[in-house]
């Protein structure tokens, strides 16, 4: 994560877009008129409100009773159903974003010169548990792809 940040702060600034700039003074931050204030409020206003709040207040009505929730069921069920088929598609983004993981973690111990025997056993056996069932064919193509490349790592590794 911190990699890829760096490698995107280093392309803008290639780019330009880390170029420093010039603020000028704007000008005045003063107002353009000045608002003169008398010194007192005068009694009238204050007799004008609360005229005016002894009148809304004769206005209001009692609270009225709770309407039917069978419009609240029906959108909690609507949720429910929408939650029970995308769990599937969640659980294989998941299942591929730790192989993923995992393949990274393979990547960096090679870089080093060490290849913890734990990590190939993780993605053997990630892969030979399976993904689960996903209906999305675009998610379950990608999958199949993250699979692929999982196994050739693996072949890899181990001859």
């Amino acid at each position: 994560m911190v990699r890829a940040n760096a490698n995107a702060v280093l392309q803008c600034r290639k780019k330009g877009y880390g170029a420093a700039m010039k603020i000028e003074r704007t000008g005045s931050v003063r107002p353009t008129t000045w608002v003169k204030r008398s010194g007192k409020a005068s009694k009238a206003g204050q007799a004008k409100f609360s005229d005016s709040l002894d009148q809304t207040a004769g206005g209001v009505s009692g609270v009225s009773g709770a309407g039917p929730t069978q419009a609240v069921d029906a959108l909690l069920a609507i949720q429910e159903v929408d939650d029970a088929v995308d769990g599937r598609t969640r659980q294989g983004r998941r299942w591929g974003e730790s192989v993923l993981d995992k393949l990274e973690q393979l990547r960096i111990g090679l870089i080093g010169g060490v290849i913890p025997p734990s990590d190939l056993e993780a993605v053997t056996q990630m892969l030979d548990e399976g993904r689960g069932d996903v209906e999305d064919p675009g998610l379950n193509d990608i999958l199949d792809e993250i699979e692929l490349r999982a196994r050739v790592e693996l072949a890899k590794y181990r001859r």
